[in-house]
């Protein structure tokens, strides 16, 4: 399946977002991952896929979601909501 930019990602209100169908398929534009950017300091910053990666697990994990941005039964658990047996699968 192709990758989205995060301008092409659904909204929160839409069924790929609520199914927590995103997961490794979030990306930005390829630009972004290929030209730095020069800073005012004068110093080129880059973004590279896996750093990008390591970021979107980062926010997952600190939002208590799965590698695929679905909550885990733990995050159900803090939220006293019940959640099926099976339904993060």
């Amino acid at each position: 399946m192709r990758s989205r930019s995060l301008a092409g990602t659904p909204s929160p209100s839409s069924p790929q977002t609520q199914a927590g169908e995103l997961g490794a398929r979030v990306t930005l534009p390829a630009r972004l991952l290929r030209e730095p950017v020069r800073l005012g300091s004068g110093r080129d910053a880059a973004l590279t896929p896996a750093r990008l990666r390591e970021m979107i697990d980062g926010y997952y994990a600190a939002r208590g979601l799965d590698q695929d941005g679905r909550p885990t039964s733990e995050a159900f658990a803090d939220l006293l909501v019940s959640c099926p047996q099976g339904a993060l699968l």
